[in-house]
């Protein structure tokens, strides 16, 4: 199954891209820390056979931090957080999306005593320990640590991010002029550690996870009091 993207990542990026396009403003996104693991009990492949039901999770830990218009982006200001979801899987036809059930997720704040992550390499990334409330009413508690297995990618402006987010590079209309800016350094990774007391069972027949840095610059310039 196709890696998902990252949730939460697209959310804030595109809610800074918005108010800064509103304002003629400046919105800086900054990642600085960003680890992603999909594990589960489906097959190990990448086409699954029509009919197959198995149980899949995927868990985002980031420090991300934005900023409108000036203010500081320094991990010390912003919390490490983590974002849990899982939900069943029935898979229908080849090519097609699986349709889920039994859908919980969680989101909860973490400790940095509880994270380690290696910013100048991206060789692993870890979280212990955390305990995540989930939509269901239970909690779900993991440790988990990242490995990376590829070499590390590094792009300016021509990294995937923006066009998995459908942002433009550039573009100008009558009234404004737009840029994105990216900047992306990842490596793919494999997850290991325990979910509600079982070992996690990581994907190696797909990318099923990966360590990355970002940084992200929106601007958008209003041409003239005639564009209201």
């Amino acid at each position: 199954m196709k890696l998902r993207i990252a949730l939460m990542t697209a959310v804030l990026f595109a809610l800074g891209a918005a108010h800064a396009a509103a304002d003629s403003s400046v919105a800086r996104f900054k990642t600085n820390g960003y680890a992603y693991a999909l594990f589960g009990d489906c097959p190990d492949e990448e086409i699954i056979s029509p009919g197959t039901v198995c149980r899949e999770t995927f868990v985002q830990l980031f420090n991300e931090s934005v900023a409108i218009d000036g203010g500081g982006l320094a991990p010390p200001k912003t919390p490490w957080s983590l974002f849990v979801y899982q939900s069943t899987l029935t898979l229908v036809e080849p090519g097609e999306p699986p349709v889920e059930s039994d859908v919980r997720w969680g989101f909860t704040n973490i400790e940095s005593s509880n994270v380690t992550y290696d910013r100048e390499h991206l060789n692993f990334a870890s979280v212990n320990d955390a305990v995540v409330a989930m939509s269901d009413g239970r909690e779900a508690v993991l440790a988990l640590e990242w490995r990376a297995i590829s070499d590390r990618y590094v792009y300016g402006n021509d990294g995937p991010a923006l066009d998995d987010f459908g942002l433009l590079r550039h573009a100008v209309d009558r009234c404004s002029t737009l840029v994105n800016q990216g900047h992306q350094k990842f490596r793919t990774a494999s997850a290991y550690g325990t979910f509600d007391g079982a070992p996690v069972h990581t994907y190696f027949s797909f990318p099923s996870g990966y360590v990355s840095f970002n940084q992200f610059v929106s601007i958008d310039v209003k041409h003239g009091p005639s564009c209201g």
